[in-house]
């Protein structure tokens, strides 16, 4: 995991459901990056993609409640 992927994960555990693009925007990251990251977390099921919008799981919240 890379220092972005958490805060993806933290961006879509606080502002809820919504799409790479806009997350990238707000975290400063090329929306191409943000995209294969939103990916690799879907793949490792820490977030959930469902056409185009992407949120967090439950398994992705609970690795940020025990990352602190």
């Amino acid at each position: 995991m890379l220092s972005v992927d958490d805060q993806l994960l933290d961006h879509f555990a606080s502002a809820g459901p919504g799409l790479c693009p806009e997350a990238a925007g707000r975290l400063g990251l090329h929306v191409s990056f943000a995209k294969k990251r939103c990916e690799m977390l879907c793949e490792h099921g820490l977030l959930y993609e469902s056409d185009t919008v992407y949120d967090i799981t439950e398994l992705g919240e609970t690795y940020l409640e025990t990352r602190e």
